[in-house]
């Protein structure tokens, strides 16, 4: 049920397949236009992380940084599936712009409050969610150690 301690914490992932990697490229651009601390690629990521989720991963992986993000998944911030926070609607939108016009292939959003060593160690719900389902999904699983939500067409 976990380790004594954790590796890294607070984090938050999406990782996918495309054709053309210009979307990509323009998917960081949109994800930092959110107000992330960073947008880091794999080959930026901590060993740590990429070892963490190396099961997880698609053929592009990106951190949005931002320690305080998942905060907004908390009680106090979301506290009614019909309150959704700005910064929680806004990804959503941006995601689901990528997973309906089919820009991208195999999304999934990964959100981590605490990793220990080993990813099986830790309590981890995989979801699949269509693109309208994930709000839904995010407020059900808002306390959840690890959520791994593949996300398709709606």
């Amino acid at each position: 049920m976990g380790s004594q301690y954790a590796i890294f914490d607070c984090s938050q992932f999406v990782t996918f397949d495309t054709s053309k990697p210009k979307y990509e490229k323009k998917l960081r651009r949109d994800l930092s236009n959110l107000g992330f601390k960073a947008i880091k690629r794999k080959k930026e990521m901590e060993s740590v992380k990429l070892n963490y989720g190396k099961e997880e991963w698609h053929e592009y992986v990106l951190e949005m940084v931002d320690e305080e993000y998942m905060g907004n998944l908390g009680f106090d911030e979301w506290p009614e599936i019909e309150e959704v926070p700005n910064a929680i609607k806004k990804l959503v939108d941006v995601l689901r712009e990528y997973v309906d016009n089919e820009w991208v292939d195999n999304l999934a959003l990964i959100f981590i409050d605490y990793a220990s060593e080993d990813i099986n160690d830790d309590e981890v719900d995989r979801e699949k969610a269509a693109s309208h389902e994930i709000l839904d999904v995010l407020y059900e699983h808002q306390y959840d150690q690890v959520l791994i939500m593949n996300i398709v067409k709606s």
